[in-house]
């Protein structure tokens, strides 16, 4: 198993609006709508944005979140910031979305914290390392598990702060009592590294596997790396290659590399060259120098 991505902060986050099931139909929220109700109104915007049970118009749906941004819904202000963050539906402009992310922030919201604090860490215009800390540590107090996970990245980094690996520890297992996968997959790295937490390729095991559970292909990877190497966890090469597999299918290179050669080199019944040979070259095809080498050893690299 290579460990190139050990120390990397892996960030598979995703922010943007949360996972939105429609409980009630547009003709049941339009007289809701209609009345002022701003959580019809949000609900509208939620349905216009995805374009679901109507056409996908994202003017549309930044005039439903403003409709109810403006009666004091906080996470219709938020939905709005997000708009103006990105320029969806809307023109693109921080400084609007720095105002709706503070209105929320305002009303105790984590959610408003968690985006007003993303926007300083990040947004060219009003990068402020001080206030993101500030905020991200504010949602993070409140159980915002992304914010945990942010908060976490700077401690280790010592991006806007000074370097403190014992509290990014600290985040990164909170954020992964709440299942953030990225967390787990942090979690697992530092007990199979054993620099912060007490060397444990058991326990590191256990996390690996919360977050591959969770298709977080980082993660699937080193787990199968312990089936391969029997650490923590027996040696069983059936095991490393599943979890390999499916690291290697969202084409996570190192898993592609390993895969291939464990295919290549496992004993009866695991051994499978040709499979092994196709992973190689995918893994050189995506830039892999090692993989390519290995392929011209053998008289099988078709490319450059």
């Amino acid at each position: 198993m290579r460990l190139s991505i050990l120390f990397c902060a892996i960030l598979s986050l995703s922010f943007g609006f949360p996972a939105f099931a429609a409980e009630e139909s547009v003709p049941d929220l339009l007289p809701r709508v209609e009345s002022g109700d701003p959580e019809a109104q949000n609900a509208l915007g939620r349905l216009y944005y995805s374009g679901e049970g109507v056409p996908l118009d994202k003017a549309k749906a930044a005039e439903m979140f403003r409709r109810a941004a403006v009666q004091g819904l906080a996470k219709a202000q938020v939905n709005l910031g997000l708009l103006y963050e990105r320029g969806e539906g809307v023109p693109q402009n921080a400084g609007t979305a720095e105002t709706w992310y503070k209105r929320a922030a305002a009303q105790d919201f984590p959610d408003g914290m968690f985006h007003l604090a993303y926007l300083y860490d990040t947004d060219p215009a009003l990068k402020n390392k001080l206030n993101a800390i500030g905020w991200y540590r504010k949602a993070a107090e409140r159980d915002h598990v992304r914010a945990q996970y942010h908060l976490a990245m700077m401690y280790e980094s010592g991006d806007g702060m000074r370097q403190d690996k014992a509290q990014a520890a600290v985040w990164y297992r909170r954020a992964a009592a709440l299942g953030l996968a990225d967390a787990e997959l942090q979690v697992g790295l530092l007990y199979e590294d054993g620099e912060i937490l007490p060397k444990n390729p058991t326990i590191a095991a256990i996390w690996y596997r919360k977050a591959a559970e969770q298709g977080l292909r980082e993660a699937q990877y080193m787990l199968g790396g312990l089936y391969a190497a029997g650490k923590g966890v027996p040696k069983d090469t059936a095991e490393a290659i599943r979890w390999y597999s499916l690291a290697a299918e969202q084409e996570l290179v190192d898993a592609e590399f390993d895969l291939g050669l464990l295919l290549v080199i496992a004993d009866a019944p695991y051994q499978d060259k040709d499979s092994g040979l196709l992973w190689l070259t995918r893994a050189a095809h995506h830039g892999d120098a090692q993989a390519r080498g290995i392929l011209k050893s053998m008289d099988a690299w078709d490319g450059d």
